[in-house]
């Protein structure tokens, strides 16, 4: 009951009932009427005698025209079961040889008529038919200027097909005057709805500053109302969103133009190697190296891709966050660091100052750092020069800094810095800063990580 009460305490619910039920009324009404109306010019015309004799004579014609056409034979009579079918609907077909059958169609039933009486008697009990055309002659070709004249008595029924389309076309009538009486007593909210409609598609347009119209007092008003406090969270999320989507077109664009690179050179080598354009097996080893370090490059560039769109995806999911001790955790990453760099021929200048206190962090998350810092110094940092690192403690933060003297080509490398931005969003993840900076050929990095109370 409180259902039904609440179904119909729906202003709109109401009005919808109420026009539907005035439209469905008026539309039953006119519907009869157009069904007895064509009904009754078809019994005046398509189906009155006139017209039903014409076509059981017309059949007839159009029998002798297949027989002459098809030159049956009285001695074979099995290509009339051919135009039988045609008209299983509307002809029973026999034909007779004085006062014997000598073929029935196939529809007439599965009991074998002999003759004249029989097929009477038959067409008498089981047969519903409007015209029946008994005894008149069709011609047989049975062979070289000769011709048989045999009997026809064909039984032909009207389709009833229009009598289908009547109804058709009354639902026809009665639909299009549901909607049109529908339409009239529903029109100024149809119109407020039409009006809506427009403000969305402005909406949808981009223009979310445009305010939707509410008016009346039921649903509708209520949507409206909706969309306009919907319209005021999507423009507030969209202005949160707008500098990540920024920084994402611009990497994809920087990063287009660093695969581009690699991907000429492996092209051109490829080139000379399919046309066999080197001279000697030394050249040859030259081609084949460079377009491995190309593709190991390319390579790289991906996985870094990746990593970086594996890290922000982490922005939307819950960060699993641990307490560790700060000194075993940064200084283990760090030193390990450092001792893979030493072993490849780097030198370092290290300031490494005691660090006391809980870091709450995603060791994971953190190891893809310092992987991306030790790729980020191999990568861009003078082999020749020092590279200065350092860790200390500033007022509850735990500070690295590294400086590293850029190579002189490092112009040929990657120019999107994936990596640092890779690193700069999971640093963020742990509410701490990341920042670089390339001055005077000196590249340096700085981070800092909370320590907990």
């Amino acid at each position: 009951m409180n259902r039904i009460r609440r179904f119909f305490g729906a202003k709109l619910k109401r009005q919808l009932i109420y026009a539907g039920i005035v439209s469905l009324l008026i539309s039953l009404v006119c519907m009869v009427l157009v069904y007895y109306a064509s009904n009754a010019f078809l019994d005046e015309t398509i189906y009155g005698d006139y017209y039903t004799d014409y076509m059981a004579e017309n059949e007839v014609s159009t029998l002798q025209s297949f027989i002459t056409s098809n030159e049956v034979t009285t001695e074979d009579l099995s290509p009339l079961n051919e135009w039988c079918k045609d008209r299983y609907n509307r002809v029973t077909l026999f034909i007779a040889d004085g006062d014997d059958i000598i073929f029935q169609s196939r529809h007439s039933g599965p009991k074998k008529i002999k003759t004249i009486d029989e097929m009477e008697a038959f067409a008498t009990a089981e047969l519903f038919y409007d015209v029946a055309i008994l005894g008149e002659d069709v011609t047989f070709f049975e062979g070289e200027d000769d011709e048989t004249t045999y009997e026809v008595y064909l039984y032909y029924h009207a389709s009833y097909g229009y009598y289908v389309s009547t109804l058709i076309l009354a639902a026809a009538v009665g639909c299009l005057v549901f909607a049109f009486v529908f339409f009239m007593l529903f029109r100024k909210k149809l119109s407020y709805i039409v009006r809506l409609k427009r403000e969305l598609d402005i909406l949808a347009g981009g223009d979310l500053s445009y305010e939707v119209t509410e008016r009346g007092g039921d649903e509708i008003k209520d949507l409206a109302t909706g969309i306009n406090a919907m319209r005021t969270a999507i423009v507030e999320r969209q202005d949160a969103e707008e500098e990540a989507r920024r920084a994402n077109a611009q990497l994809v664009t920087a990063m287009s133009h660093d695969l581009r690179s690699p991907l000429t050179a492996i092209l051109g080598y490829l080139e000379m190697l399919k046309r066999h354009k080197y001279d000697n097996d030394e050249q040859l080893d030259y081609f084949v190296d460079n377009t491995y370090q190309k593709t190991l490059q390319i390579k790289e560039m991906s996985d870094k891709l990746f990593e970086y769109f594996l890290v922000s995806k982490s922005e939307n999911e819950q960060i699993r966050m641990d307490e560790y001790d700060a000194p075993v955790l940064l200084m283990g990453m760090l030193e390990e660091c450092i001792l893979s760099l030493d072993c490849e021929g780097y030198t370092f200048d290290t300031k490494l100052e005691e660090v006391t206190g809980v870091v709450r962090a995603n060791a994971q998350l953190l190891k893809r750092v310092f992987d991306n810092l030790y790729s980020n110094l191999k990568k861009y940092a003078e082999p020749k020069e020092t590279i200065k690192v350092s860790m200390e403690m500033e007022e509850k933060m735990v500070l690295i800094t590294m400086v590293n003297a850029a190579k002189s080509d490092i112009s040929k490398e990657e120019s999107t810095r994936i990596g640092l931005k890779t690193c700069e969003r999971i640093i963020g993840y742990h509410d701490g800063t990341f920042t670089h900076e390339n001055r005077d050929k000196k590249f340096t990095i700085t981070m800092t990580l909370p320590l907990m109370d």
